[in-house]
């Protein structure tokens, strides 16, 4: 084979910089996007292992938990059952201004329920955005 056929396909730039340069460069840029694809891979692991090892959390929302009707029976109950069955963290959202101590014992006191020492109380002061009253139609639509 003769001619411009025979002839490589160059860069009308790489004249003026040369081919060795324009190869450096090239893999001068690879070498940095794989350093970099290193790193991203890197940080996305050790995010799911952190994850991975993180305790989950079962949480429960009961604005009025300690007012001692049925349905905070069923709580102390469900709480009471739940932690044998699961390592997982538990958390109940109420708006009652009682400490922990104090709930665990109207729960023993009403219900002969002992509570899980272990169970988390985080209290909601914007409790009265449950309340029935804000809903006159369709209540459990709007809580």
């Amino acid at each position: 084979l003769g001619g411009a056929a025979a002839t490589r396909f160059e860069p009308s730039y790489a004249k003026f910089i040369g081919r060795d340069f324009l190869a450096r460069r090239i893999t001068t840029m690879l070498e940095i996007l794989g350093c970099c694809c290193a790193v991203l891979l890197a940080a996305c692991i050790a995010c799911r292992a952190r994850r991975a090892l993180r305790k989950k959390t079962i949480a429960f929302l009961h604005p009025y938990c300690a007012q001692g009707g049925g349905g905070e029976r069923v709580l102390w109950v469900g709480l009471a059952a739940l932690r044998p069955k699961t390592d997982a963290r538990l958390v109940v959202y109420t708006g009652d201004a009682l400490d922990a101590a104090a709930m665990r014992q109207a729960a023993m006191d009403r219900f002969g329920v002992a509570v899980p020492p272990d169970v988390e109380f985080v209290r909601v002061y914007s409790r009265k955005l449950a309340a029935p009253d804000w809903y006159p139609v369709a209540t459990m639509a709007g809580q």
